[in-house]
C-alpha cells in the first residue's frame, strides 16, 4: 500500500430539515441526522481536512433512487476547487444511468462516430468520421477505473485497459479468505493487463472499513466489537463474500492489515466512512490512521504533508 484515502457513501436523511447556518455539522434535532444539503458541505469539508493531513483521494459512491450521493461530477468539481493536492474520484458509478457522451464530455475523455448528416446539428462533419469528444484531458483514459465484484470481471478489466478497484464485497466465494481472495483478482487483473499490451502500469485499489482507536472518545464513539470475521451470503443471486471490519489498537491494526493479502498487493487503500457522524469525527479518524497505522503500512503521503 503506497496511498489511502476516504470512499464516503453520502448518507443523508429525508427526514432532515436543511440547516442552513450551520452546514458543516449535523441537526441539533437528532444526532447524526444530515439533509442532503449538509450532507455535501460535509463532505467538500471533510475532502479539505483531509488534503491538510496528507490524505491522498477523496472518493464518492454513486447511488441513485436512495438518499444518498447521486450526481458526482458537480461534488468533485467544488472539492477540487477548494483543495489543492488531493485526488479526487468515484467509487463507482452505475453506468447503466448514465449517458456516455455527456459523461465523457464532463470528464474530458473519449472519441465518438460522427452521425449522418441529417441527424447532426450543426452540420460540421463528415458522417462516419472519428471525431473527439470536447474538452479534452490527456491521459485521462488512464485514470478510468473498474470496480470488479469477481476474477472474471477483473480479467475482462486487464483486458481492456483500465484500472482496478475491488470493494468490501466479492460476488463469488470459494471457502478463501476474503483477503486472499481479492489478493487472487488483483494478480490475475494484473497478468492479463500485462499479457493485452498496453504500454501502461495500472493502478490497483482495495476498500475496508478500518476503525483506529486511540483515545477513550474513539472508543465510545466507535465501540470495541466490529465484524470481526468474513461472512459469507447471497446478494444478486451471487453467492458472496463480504469483507469484516477492522476495529481496534494501531498495533492490532497494523498486524491485521499486514496479514491481509488484498491490501498487501494493492497501491491505493480507501477507507470507507461513516459520513453520518460528520466532519470532525471523521477528520479524527482519517489523522488516527495517517498518525498511527498508515506510515507502517508503507504509506506515502501527499507532498503537502
Amino acid at each position: 500500500m503506497k496511498a489511502f484515502g476516504f470512499l464516503s457513501f453520502g448518507h443523508y436523511s429525508l427526514h432532515a430539515q436543511p440547516n442552513h447556518a450551520q452546514p458543516n455539522h449535523a441537526q441539533p434535532n437528532h444526532p447524526h441526522m444530515l439533509s442532503a444539503h449538509e450532507m455535501l458541505h460535509q463532505s467538500i469539508e471533510l475532502a479539505v481536512e483531509a488534503d491538510r493531513l496528507g490524505v491522498n483521494g477523496a472518493y464518492f459512491r454513486v447511488h441513485h433512487f436512495a438518499p444518498q450521493q447521486a450526481a458526482p461530477m458537480p461534488l468533485l468539481a467544488a472539492v477540487a476547487a477548494r483543495t489543492k493536492n488531493i485526488e479526487v474520484g468515484t467509487g463507482v458509478i452505475d453506468m447503466r444511468y448514465e449517458n456516455p457522451l455527456h459523461l465523457a464530455a464532463i470528464r474530458g475523455v473519449g472519441m465518438a462516430t460522427a452521425a449522418s448528416a441529417e441527424k447532426q446539428y450543426p452540420h460540421m462533419y463528415k458522417p462516419g468520421s472519428s471525431i473527439p469528444v470536447l474538452p479534452h484531458s490527456p491521459n485521462l483514459d488512464r485514470r478510468v477505473w473498474w470496480g470488479a465484484g469477481t476474477r472474471e470481471t477483473a480479467t475482462w478489466a486487464g483486458q481492456v485497459g483500465v484500472n482496478l478497484m475491488s470493494s468490501t464485497l466479492l460476488t463469488e466465494s470459494n471457502g478463501d479468505s476474503f483477503g486472499d481472495l481479492q489478493a487472487e483478482q488483483l494478480q490475475v487483473f494484473k497478468e492479463s493487463f500485462a499479457s493485452s499490451g498496453h504500454g501502461w502500469t495500472p493502478r490497483t485499489s482495495v476498500s475496508r472499513s478500518i476503525l483506529p482507536i486511540v483515545s477513550a472518545e474513539d472508543r465510545a464513539m466507535v465501540g470495541t466489537h466490529g465484524m470481526t470475521r468474513d461472512h459469507f451470503g447471497v446478494i444478486d443471486g451471487y453467492r458472496s463474500t463480504f469483507g469484516r471490519t477492522y476495529i481496534g489498537e494501531p498495533d492490532t491494526l497494523i498486524e491485521d492489515l499486514l496479514n491481509d493479502a488484498a491490501v498487501a498487493e494493492a497501491d491505493t487503500l480507501m477507507l470507507t466512512i461513516p459520513n453520518q457522524l460528520g466532519v470532525e469525527a471523521n477528520t479524527r479518524l482519517l489523522k488516527n490512521f495517517a498518525t498511527h497505522v498508515a506510515p507502517s503500512l508503507g504509506w506515502q503521503p501527499t507532498a503537502n504533508n
